[in-house]
C-alpha cells in the first residue's frame, strides 16, 4: 500500500455539506485496516451503535457527547468530549454520539469484513429497557448506519414503543 495523504482542511471544506443527519459523517481513508471519518454536528441520535472492534474518538471542535452502556454492568454513561479530547469505546460496548451544532470529530474504527455483525439498539428513554435492535454488515460506514437509522424512523411507531413500561421512544431527540 503506498502512502495516504490529504489537506486534512481542504477536505472539510470541499466535504462539509455531506455532513449531515442522522450520521453527518464521511470517510476520509478507508483501507484493508482502518475506517478514518470525519463527523460534524449536530445530531440528534437516539440509538446505540455496537461494533466487535474499538473506536476512536477525537474531537477537533466544539462539543459532542458519546454515551455509552457498559457491557458488563449495564450502567449508562455519558463521555464529554470537548475541543482536543479523546476517548477510545471498547470493542462491543453500546455508543451514541452525539454531536452538538458546529462541531467536529475525527472517528477511526477498524475494518469490518462480512463476517463481523454491528448492531443498532435502541433504549429506552424512561427506564432504560432495550426496545429495539437491529443486526447489519456494515459493508460501507457511510451509508449502513444511516440507512439503518433511517429504516427505524420509518417504523418507529411500532418498534420503539417500550415493552416495560410502555414509554413511546423516539428515533431522534426532540429539539
Amino acid at each position: 500500500m503506498s502512502v495516504l495523504s490529504i489537506d486534512f482542511g481542504k477536505f472539510i471544506e470541499e466535504n462539509k455539506h455531506l455532513l449531515v443527519p442522522p450520521v453527518s459523517n464521511k470517510t476520509i481513508f478507508a483501507t484493508n485496516e482502518y475506517i478514518v471519518m470525519v463527523v460534524g454536528g449536530p445530531n440528534s441520535r437516539t440509538d446505540y451503535h455496537v461494533n466487535q472492534t474499538e473506536e476512536f474518538f477525537y474531537q477537533l471542535e466544539g462539543k459532542a457527547e458519546v454515551n455509552i452502556v457498559d457491557p458488563v454492568t449495564g450502567e449508562f454513561r455519558n463521555i464529554v468530549l470537548d475541543a482536543g479530547k479523546m476517548a477510545i469505546v471498547p470493542a462491543n460496548t453500546p455508543h451514541n454520539p452525539v454531536r452538538h451544532a458546529g462541531s467536529l470529530g475525527l472517528v477511526v474504527e477498524r475494518f469490518r469484513g462480512t463476517e463481523y455483525v454491528d448492531q443498532m439498539r435502541w433504549y429506552c428513554a424512561k427506564c432504560k429497557h432495550l426496545v429495539h435492535k437491529v443486526e447489519f454488515v456494515c459493508d460501507n460506514i457511510d451509508r449502513d448506519i444511516a440507512n439503518t437509522i433511517e429504516g427505524a424512523k420509518a417504523n418507529d411507531f411500532a418498534a420503539l414503543i417500550c415493552s416495560e413500561c410502555g414509554h413511546h421512544n423516539k428515533t431522534y431527540r426532540e429539539q
